[in-house]
């Protein structure tokens, strides 16, 4: 077992190392902090415009975990009412994100095709832009 002194020790020489080492990526260093795999890629998600796919993936987990907690609940409390509608509230709320994700994805996948067909023809014949005339 590592005594205090040598933990302390070790810690004061790899911090020493850092401080010798300015040549290191400051990427590098963000990537080596950040968890890796699906609960990286959440976090990642959250400093990233749009919903990625493990972000879905943990929500609708998440939606299954408590649909399995209330029908559960129906069962051992007998049907009770509260219950009842709590359930059908998260059925809705669920579908509802579902409708919202699936409309995202179409409209942003035909915006992107339109945004690739007219892109090219659009550069080769447009001036220079509001922005480099202002600079001009």
């Amino acid at each position: 077992m590592a005594t205090t002194s040598s933990v302390l020790k070790s810690r004061a020489s790899a911090a020493a190392a850092d401080a010798d080492a300015p040549e290191a990526d400051a990427a590098s260093a963000d990537t080596a902090v950040m968890p890796a795999g699906l609960v990286g890629d959440v976090i990642n998600g959250i400093f990233e415009p749009g919903v990625n796919a493990s972000t879905i993936a943990v929500m609708n987990g998440s939606f299954y975990a408590l649909f399995v907690c209330l029908a559960t609940l129906l069962v051992l409390t007998r049907g009770n009412i509260h219950v009842g509608v709590l359930t059908a509230l998260a059925a809705g709320l669920f579908a509802s994100v579902q409708f919202v994700l699936r409309e995202q994805r179409r409209h942003g996948a035909a915006a992107g095709q339109a945004a690739a067909r007219t892109a090219a023809p659009a550069a080769a014949t447009e001036g220079p832009s509001d922005e480099t005339r202002s600079l001009m």
